[in-house]
């Protein structure tokens, strides 16, 4: 979910996973340049990590 004001803005990712992380950078791209990003996280990662939130940083610069 994206959160926009006249002050900022903010993606707020909840505990999407990779798969669903690319297709929003795809899908999205360059719309999700936020000023704050709430990134996927895990309490418990396995092996290999179910995120890798470096495209989707990218895209929200």
């Amino acid at each position: 979910m994206k959160v926009s004001g006249a002050h900022g803005g903010a993606l707020l990712t909840g505990d999407i996973e990779r798969e669903t992380e690319a297709r929003l950078v795809e899908a999205y791209g360059a719309q999700l340049a936020s000023d704050a990003l709430v990134v996927p996280h895990h309490a418990a990662v396995p092996r290999p990590p179910r995120t890798s939130f470096a495209p989707l940083r990218r895209a929200a610069r």
